[in-house]
């Protein structure tokens, strides 16, 4: 994938800024609509995305808290280095999180929060 899309991607997921607003708390995983309140998140505010396990893969996770649409696209980010984890770049789409844990990918900072 060349440098130029890379780019772009990072453009456009830096644009989303005003999706994020809370997890729908009725089931625990929100669409992007739920997301689309307008208002925006200071970078240094991680957003509690509770899962149902003990553990959850970071490809799942990504997808989860909506930070992505697709596996596929998971695969792309995590490997281009644009995913951190607790500070650290993470390249391992599989990387098991748990709660307590942060994930930034372009600016958007998420952390998984323990299930219901």
């Amino acid at each position: 994938m060349s440098r130029r899309v890379l780019d772009r991607y990072a453009e456009a997921v830096s644009a989303m800024s005003g999706y994020f607003e809370s997890v729908a708390p009725s089931t625990g995983v929100g669409s992007r609509r739920e997301y689309r309140a307008g208002k925006d998140i200071s970078m240094s505010d991680a957003v509690d995305v509770p899962i149902d396990d003990d553990v959850i893969r970071l490809g799942q996770f990504l997808k989860l808290a909506n930070l992505i649409d697709s596996g596929a696209e998971a695969k792309t980010v995590i490997a281009s280095g644009l995913v951190r984890v607790n500070d650290e770049v993470e390249l391992r789409r599989g990387r098991q999180l748990q709660a307590g844990d942060i994930v930034v990918l372009a600016g958007h900072r998420v952390r998984v929060a323990p299930g219901r």
